[in-house]
């Protein structure tokens, strides 16, 4: 194993991003800069800016143009995870809704009402989930609704109960472990097909996540890749299904163009239009008609 690089101080760490070919035009603001955001996040900021001959160097870059980047996507992140939260919440009431008229209160206990599934790991998905649930009934003992189900209902809960101790993550787990029947009744609820809904709940999954751990959103590969319906507006050959973008369709096919989509897209483009000196689009995956095809 390699040595661990030493730390460096602030005025070292704006040394270095010197021999980047990063430009400083005020020592201090750049410092001040570098107390607000960590050096190796910031320079996650740069990745796409590199000269190719010299992997090493920056091409007209600066550090106030890596903040503005990162304080653009600090705030793209907000915004998505502001949106997937009505996602997430309305999936979540479908999902326990259903099931808990169908199969009863507790219905997400009975493992036999679930496809049984092995990773290859060796591990049983199920079991992880009711482990997790279990893990967040203990470590949330003390909010009003744990406790009142804890004194007054032996520590049953049910499952709209249930569903609010429980990740996104694992929901969608449970969704991806009904039988065909049950996933038909769900995905019918959104007007699409299984293949579909799946990959799009694990793409706002992974988005959700990378919010939630305040990583980088912007120019970044998504792992989950995602799958169109077939539009007038844009051709899904020309769409990189693993950047942003088609996400951002996939948002407003969920919303049904309703007032939620009708928000999402205002703040997007004012985002959009405040930091457009800094961002390339591109390199979230807009082609060059985005504008008309977020609008119809």
């Amino acid at each position: 194993m390699k040595s661990m690089k030493p730390a460096l101080t602030f005025y070292e760490q704006l040394e270095k991003f010197k021999l980047h070919n990063i430009k400083i035009s005020d020592d201090n603001l750049a410092i001040n800069i570098l107390k607000q955001v960590n050096y190796y996040k910031l320079l996650g900021y740069g990745v796409g800016l590199k000269n190719p001959q010299n992997p090493e160097e920056f091409i007209n870059c600066s550090i106030e143009m890596l903040f503005r980047l990162y304080t653009f996507d600090s705030r793209l992140r907000n915004l998505f995870h502001l949106y997937l939260e009505y996602i997430e919440i309305e999936f979540k009431t479908k999902l326990s809704n259903y099931m808990s008229l169908k199969y009863g209160p507790e219905c997400y206990r009975d493992e036999s009402i679930f496809v049984p599934i092995v990773k290859s790991d060796g591990t049983n998905p199920y079991s992880i989930i009711v482990q997790n649930l279990d893990k967040e009934v203990e470590r949330h003992k003390n909010a009003l609704f744990v406790r009142h189900h804890i004194d007054n209902y032996d520590g049953h809960f049910p499952f709209w109960v249930a569903v609010e101790l429980m990740s996104f993550g694992d929901v969608v787990s449970i969704y991806r472990m009904l039988n065909d029947d049950d996933k038909k009744a769900i995905y019918q609820f959104y007007g699409m097909k299984n293949d579909f809904l799946t990959g799009w709940l694990l793409n706002f999954v992974e988005i959700r996540n990378i919010c939630a751990h305040n990583n980088r959103l912007y120019n970044i590969k998504l792992k989950q890749q995602l799958r169109l319906y077939k539009s007038k507006f844009y051709d899904i050959k020309e769409l990189n299904s693993h950047k942003l973008f088609p996400s951002i369709i996939v948002i407003k096919r969920i919303f049904n163009s309703d007032e939620r989509w009708g928000s999402f897209n205002k703040e997007l483009k004012l985002l959009i239009l405040e930091f457009g000196d800094v961002i390339r689009l591109d390199f979230l995956g807009f082609p060059e008609n985005w504008k008309e095809i977020l609008s119809k």
